[in-house]
């Protein structure tokens, strides 16, 4: 242990250690060769598991599984290739799906002579309470935070380091002391920003944000004023990270997402624990306030009060009034930052187009933005495509036909106008045409049902 960064302590839970220790694993110790043994393989393992001052797993965790290991490696093996049945927390499950449960978590065990069988059955009760639950047949609900924060075995995040030896589980996976340094910089807004940056580039963004929702509720690790900074960063990372589900696989948030969450879904989850967390209103709004205030980027604002538009009366964050003023320096932020070309950068141009048209009330900066874009063939067949819901896939280019369009765009600009100007392109018959061919097709057939349906 004294080799050990001093990062240890802070994972090291007495009444923790006293809970594994109640399982009498230790009594498999016989003699002080067995402990010299264990204490050799331990300090070499734990070795490759530090960086400076950052400790990649809890300390007790690693020296339990450490000895199953070392005592009963066909076991240790059957855990590592189990991971499902080790980290899945059973919420919703079924009869069927606890005997399953049961079955498999029986079967692994039996590998134990039936001396110690009752000890390791006991410390792996401990080590994964997911188990014990299963094995007893009880739902259990949990969001795994706090088992992440402290590198627990049983977290999802963490279970794969103690099998490979890698901190965070892979060459490419997010580490502890990567974690930590993320949380140290909170304090400098420009270290913080050039630190998202870089997972941007490195396309790891979408395992930064994941590591980070588990700090959301820690006080102690995310301040009030560290709060603002990060949410200030993170309105301006939204719209500059891919467009991309996480892999439902790796969905840690069921709780919190009943869907497949995107990144700038994980973003917008994360401000909202942030705010949450905050038990008066005005201190809600305070918080918010000053991210607003020092954020460059006015469409991650954008999307964050749309969804506090949306929440229903007994659940609102702010007041009427607060919501207001919000959207009011909203306002202001989109006019100090937005021109048409970075307007049609934004996937979800229309939503920022059609709350900057409501709160500022038609201003005349929005007017010559969206003139700019309309007077241009090009920016307006844009504008058009992702109105479309237009995206790019794997399999090549495909536009959405499924959802309807048509009302929303005729509310922000001339339609019958736009109507004039694409039949023109299309009937040119030029390069413009050809080239978008698909999405002006399709605003003609769409203006025209429109036009038919309204007789």
């Amino acid at each position: 242990m004294s080799k050990l960064p001093i990062d240890y302590v802070e994972h090291f839970d007495r009444k923790y250690w006293l809970e594994v220790c109640s399982s009498e694993f230790l009594e498999c110790f016989e003699n002080l060769r067995d402990v010299k043994r264990f204490a050799n393989s331990l300090e070499f393992n734990m070795s490759l598991m530090h960086k400076k001052d950052s400790i990649e797993v809890n300390i007790i965790d690693f020296l339990s599984i450490e000895f199953i290991r070392v005592w009963y490696p066909k076991l240790y093996y059957s855990i590592k290739i189990n991971k499902s049945l080790f980290t899945t927390v059973p919420s919703r499950y079924s009869p069927d799906e606890f005997d399953k449960g049961i079955s498999a978590f029986e079967n692994i065990i039996s590998d134990v002579d039936t001396k110690n069988r009752d000890k390791i059955e006991k410390l792996l009760f401990v080590l994964f309470p997911q188990c014990k639950h299963i094995c007893s047949k009880s739902n259990y609900t949990t969001d795994g935070k706090e088992w992440s924060r402290k590198l627990r075995i049983c977290s999802k995040n963490h279970f794969d380091s103690y099998f490979v030896m890698i901190p965070g589980g892979g060459k490419d996976e997010i580490t502890q002391y990567e974690v930590e340094l993320f949380l140290y910089n909170l304090k400098n807004i420009p270290q913080l920003q050039g630190c998202l940056n870089k997972y941007v580039e490195e396309s790891r963004i979408d395992k930064i944000l994941r590591r980070l929702y588990d700090y959301t509720d820690d006080f102690t690790r995310i301040s009030r004023e560290s709060a603002i900074n990060l949410i200030a960063v993170l309105f301006n990372l939204y719209g500059n990270i891919p467009y991309e589900e996480i892999s439902s696989k790796d969905n840690l948030f069921l709780d919190d997402f009943p869907f497949v969450p995107t990144n700038e879904d994980i973003i917008v989850g994360i401000i909202i624990k942030l705010i949450d967390r905050e038990k008066e209103e005005d201190n809600k709004y305070n918080v918010i306030l000053e991210s607003i205030q020092k954020s460059d980027n006015a469409m991650g604002i954008v999307h964050y009060l749309t969804r506090c538009e949306l929440e229903e009366d007994n659940k609102q964050i702010f007041s009427e009034e607060h919501l207001e003023s919000l959207k009011a320096l909203c306002v202001v932020k989109l006019e100090q930052t937005i021109n048409e070309d970075t307007l049609l950068s934004a996937y979800d141009v229309i939503l920022i187009i059609e709350c900057w048209k409501r709160w500022s009330k038609d201003s005349i900066r929005f007017k010559h933005v969206l003139s700019k874009i309309i007077e241009d063939n090009n920016k307006l067949l844009s504008l058009i495509k992702l109105h479309l819901n237009y995206r790019g896939s794997s399999e090549g280019s495909y536009i959405d036909k499924s959802k309807p369009f048509y009302d929303t765009l005729d509310d922000l600009i001339d339609i019958d106008a736009v109507y004039i100007r694409v039949e023109s392109i299309k009937n040119s018959k030029g390069k413009e045409y050809e080239s978008q061919k698909e999405v002006i097709d399709l605003f003609l057939v769409n203006y025209s049902a429109s036009k038919q349906a309204s007789l």
